[in-house]
């Protein structure tokens, strides 16, 4: 069977989903970045 990969990102975080022959896998990456101050 062939290793299938899922990708979704946001502006916050990143999953990622791996279907393989010994199961699945989840990573999840949490972004450590700051929300910019917006100006009006």
């Amino acid at each position: 069977m062939k290793t299938k990969v899922g990708l979704w990102i946001d502006h916050r975080k990143a999953v990622i989903v791996a279907d393989t022959d010994t199961g699945e896998e989840i990573k999840l990456i949490i972004s450590k970045v700051e929300k910019t101050a917006k100006t009006s």
